[in-house]
């Protein structure tokens, strides 16, 4: 009897766990106050829950509702489709848009920390995030028939899942409603907004107020989204012009497919180049989830699984980010304050690619054309570094459905281009995001934040596109900015003036001694005129005895060879994020080009930096008098410094000085054919985004600014029709009003690099307007410059330079610049050499080694241009254009042509690409003078 009792209690106890566990799972709504990993209570109104949105298979899709931080009551509600499909809405909600985000930088095991994004949507809107299909996030099904889903499938569980929702939360039946999500769910959105919109028209359901849809970097046609990638990765400067000619020949436009031998063969070469690019941003590196095998072997419709282990994933990469989310969601408090269902998915993953999902809706652009016509709203926005689904490919079945009503134009955060945007009929607008990726909020979150406020209020095409009148109010104060005059003038000294070299060991703003050998010095290149160049010369770190010289000539014509020892391939560098004011401190730079190499960096010509001239007359110069000046100056130095004579020489520089190189490198040659002493070791040259033929590289502008989509297509088009596409020159009414139009599109533009903020320095006006030939001036007090501003570094140079203790230190005659700029462009100079490109066929024929290379988000100079001259030398292809590496990660594109001559990009870089990328400069430079591979 006891035992038979004992068995009944336990009965009894099983069947009170099941009653309760069964009445948990029936719970459908939770709402969180606190979560695990978050300090503190949630700064917003965070809700989970279930709806069940097919009773035979009890399928339930799991949501995260998060409240407007500004006004629930009224602000739109967003249901938010995240892409894969398979990848849950909590991706979303803490790498996107949502209001949280995790600390990855400190990451190092444990539960990861989350803390508040600032710049989440939930600022103007209430979010609802939707883990679906069915088998993504926290969403379930009970039985496997269940998992079986389809796109058709998914539209039809979301709009029941709204149904029962808004049931729920009748409170928010009259707030504005848009269907939302990117990537994948471009598939989704728009016959899901369309079913919704039939069920108004019809009276089933409830009566939502519908508004719209907006969806980022959509998956929207799949023929012609992935016919776009190869003309894309073409723009981008991923691929050279022949590989696309062929291309085009070869292959279908259309579908890209393989139609012969000869495009197969073509899209083989096109894969090579571009396995080390990640697809979901062409600048980030690519990271050890992508198998790299080829383009089309990737996982290119969405995110990336982010599964791996931490220790597995470069701290660059942001994987590292995705992988703490699987470790958050899988932690059992965390699914107890989410109220997720036990025991409903053992493993949490972000994005579960291994469900049964059937893709059976190709193209919704029939349901963009239904929905926009019904009078529904709707943002179409693209990040334009996205190779997954590229902003071209948008474009074009955008425009297949109207005619533009708003031109495309640049539109503004806190004063600078975010991107540009178009207004077409049907209420369609389309942006792109400058500089961000497939994800667009998940790179750009400010922006984003911005775009969808100004859209959302109707105000895109008011406010955020605006003219930035404050800014030109602040260019006009520039005008009114007094330089500090020097009144104390000290007489020099005989002894004084005849020192011509300085050893320093010691620098003001440096801590110790110098970790290098620096000597300065004055050699005299016209004794009639007292002109005395001034030069920093650094040992190489390596082996001087052996390693090769470099004359280092800056651009502009008038900036100092200080400029390219502290910003681009010298040993120093300003520390800029903690100056507050008094003297710069100067930090060591570790991808110093001395690392390999014995360089003198030279202020020239005359007027530039310390360089001088004791006679008004002798400041007057030009291109060629300059090489006449270096000429002697390298003949002097060398015959102060006869150990390095037997050193290979190579003469280097970037921006302007492409058109003092070539032609000096050839008379030095042609000097030492006629005898001329001593005799130097010359091997070649090395430029960098050099301006070579001013009529090639200023029409290669407009090109370049359509190509990286700074320019729409209509634009470009009526450009070529009415301009010419070999001059930007004004010829007839019609180019003079489209150039106005394209000056208008890029005055917020950063030539220097497209995706850097424009900062006060710059005019701003056109494209021609602004100092376009080197560097900066950078004459600007700190305070008027944004943090964000590479110019706040620049103008140090000029506190730096202008200290009495430091120009002591550097051996500077004194009374000879008063006031020393970084680039001096106010000295009286004549550019008479309008192109350098038969110095470079002559230098070159002559067996001389070159390197060319171009930061490839540089408009000053851009590398089509570059390009383009390159191509007109004739010279046949060694070795075809190919990506470069550093530390596994596609660096650059390269191609070797005859006679030694190398054409390099560098990805990501601006217009003095050291300056940006210098540990791949370093690399790129060490390489080819190896005469290794790059």
């Amino acid at each position: 009897m006891a035992s038979s009792h004992g068995l009944a209690l336990g009965l009894s106890f099983l069947l009170l766990v099941v009653i309760v566990q069964s009445e948990k799972q029936q719970q459908n709504t939770t709402v969180v106050s606190h979560l695990p990993g978050y300090h503190g209570p949630l700064p917003f109104s965070l809700q989970t829950g279930y709806v069940e949105v097919d009773k035979g298979n009890s399928v339930r899709l799991f949501y995260y509702f998060v409240q407007s931080e500004r006004s629930p009551v009224e602000d739109p509600v967003l249901l938010w489709l995240t892409g894969g499909p398979g990848c849950s809405a909590f991706s979303g909600l803490v790498y996107e848009i949502g209001p949280l985000s995790f600390q990855s930088h400190s990451y190092v095991d444990g539960l990861p920390e989350l803390v508040h994004r600032p710049d989440s949507w939930t600022k103007v809107a209430n979010i609802i995030f939707l883990d679906s299909p069915v088998g993504a996030g926290f969403s379930y099904a009970t039985t496997d028939d269940g998992y079986k889903s389809s796109d058709t499938i998914t539209i039809n569980q979301i709009a029941i899942f709204l149904t029962k929702w808004y049931k729920e939360h009748s409170e928010f039946l009259l707030n504005p409603l848009y269907i939302a999500g990117d990537s994948y769910s471009g598939l989704i959105v728009p016959p899901l907004t369309f079913r919704i919109a039939r069920g108004i028209e019809t009276d089933a359901g409830p009566l939502l107020n519908l508004k719209g849809y907006i969806i980022g970097n959509p998956l929207t046609d799949v023929k012609i989204d992935m016919a776009a990638k190869v003309p894309y990765a073409h723009m981008m400067g991923l691929i050279s012009d022949e590989q696309y000619e062929i291309y085009r020949e070869s292959c279908s436009s259309v579908t890209g497919m393989p139609q012969n031998m000869r495009c197969t063969n073509c899209l083989d070469a096109i894969d090579k180049c571009l396995k080390g690019i990640n697809t979901h941003h062409i600048l980030e590196p690519e990271c050890s989830e992508y198998d790299g095998n080829s383009s089309g072997d990737r996982m290119l419709l969405d995110y990336n699984s982010g599964q791996l282990p931490l220790a597995d994933i470069s701290s660059e990469c942001r994987d590292t980010g995705y992988t703490m989310s699987s470790i958050w969601a899988n932690d059992r408090a965390v699914r107890e304050a989410l109220g997720v269902h036990t025991e409903t998915v053992p493993l949490w993953l972000r994005c579960n690619h291994g469900m049964p999902y059937t893709t059976d809706i190709w193209s919704s652009l029939e349901y963009h054309r239904s929905v926009t016509s019904r009078g529904y709203r709707s943002l179409i926005y693209s990040g334009d570094h996205d190779m997954t689904v590229p902003f071209i490919g948008t474009q074009a079945w955008i425009r297949s459905l109207g005619a533009v009503l708003d031109e495309w134009r640049p539109w503004y955060v806190t004063g600078q281009v975010a991107g540009f945007a178009t207004v077409y009929f049907n209420n369609i607008t389309f942006a792109t995001v400058k500089g961000a990726g497939h994800i667009a909020p998940e790179y750009k979150p400010k922006q984003c934040l911005a775009m969808v406020s100004s859209w959302l209020s109707n105000k895109l095409g008011e406010e955020t596109m605006r003219s930035r009148h404050g800014l030109a109010f602040l260019l006009l104060l520039l005008l009114f900015l007094i330089l500090l005059i020097l009144i104390i003038i000290m007489m020099q000294s005989e002894k004084q003036q005849k020192q011509n070299t300085t050893v320093v060991s010691h620098l003001p703003g440096y801590k110790g001694p110098l970790p290098f050998s620096l000597q300065t010095g004055y050699v005299e290149v016209d004794e009639s005129n007292g002109v005395r160049f001034f030069y920093y010369f650094v040992q190489s770190e390596r082996n001087p005895a052996e390693d090769p010289i470099l004359l280092w000539l800056t651009g502009g014509p008038g900036c100092s060879g200080f400029s390219a020892l502290v910003y681009e391939n010298g040993p120093l560098s300003f520390q800029t994020h903690s100056y507050v004011d008094g003297l710069p401190e100067l930090v060591y730079r570790p991808d110093s080009w001395t690392k390999v190499a014995n360089i003198i960096f030279l202020d020239s010509p005359v007027g530039a930096g310390f360089s001088y001239s004791a006679t008004e007359d002798g400041y007057n110069s030009s291109d060629t008098k300059t090489i006449d000046q270096i000429a002697i100056f390298l003949t002097k130095w060398y015959e102060e410094h006869p150990e390095f004579l037997s050193n290979p020489l190579y003469i280097a520089g970037d921006s302007y000085s492409g058109l003092i190189v070539p032609p000096l490198t050839l008379k030095i040659s042609r000097g030492m054919e006629m005898g001329d002493r001593p005799v130097l070791n010359l091997k070649g040259y090395i430029l960098g985004n050099p301006l070579t033929d001013r009529k090639t590289d200023f029409a290669a502008r407009i090109p370049y600014a359509h190509r990286m989509g700074l320019l729409s297509d209509e634009q470009y088009k009526i450009y070529r029709e009415s301009c010419g596409a070999d001059t930007d020159a004004a010829q007839n009414v019609e180019c003079t009003n489209c150039l106005e139009s394209i000056d208008k599109c890029l005055k917020g533009i950063n030539m220097h690099h497209i995706l850097e903020p424009e900062c006060p320095e710059y005019d701003g006006n056109s494209v021609g307007g602004r100092i376009l030939l080197g560097h900066n001036n950078a004459e600007l007090p700190l305070s008027d410059i944004c943090s964000e501003c590479r110019e706040a570094g620049y103008t140090m140079s000029n506190i730096w330079a202008n200290d009495k203790g430091v120009r002591e230190a550097l051996g500077v005659h004194n009374g000879t610049v008063r006031s020393w700029l970084r680039c001096n462009h106010g000295t009286p100079y004549t550019g008479d050499i309008s192109s350098s490109v038969e110095y470079h066929r002559s230098v070159t024929t002559r067996g001389y080694r070159s390197l060319i290379y171009s930061g490839d988000h540089d408009m000053t100079w851009p590398f089509i241009g570059t390009e383009a001259w390159i191509r007109s030398l004739s010279f046949p292809v060694v070795d075809e254009w190919r990506p470069w590496y550093v530390t596994g990660q596609v660096a650059g594109f390269a191609t070797v042509y005859s006679n030694n001559f190398t054409f390099a990009t560098v990805k990501g870089a601006g217009h003095t690409a050291p300056e940006y990328k210098p540990k791949e400069c370093l690399a790129m430079f060490s390489s080819w003078l190896s005469n290794r591979p790059l």
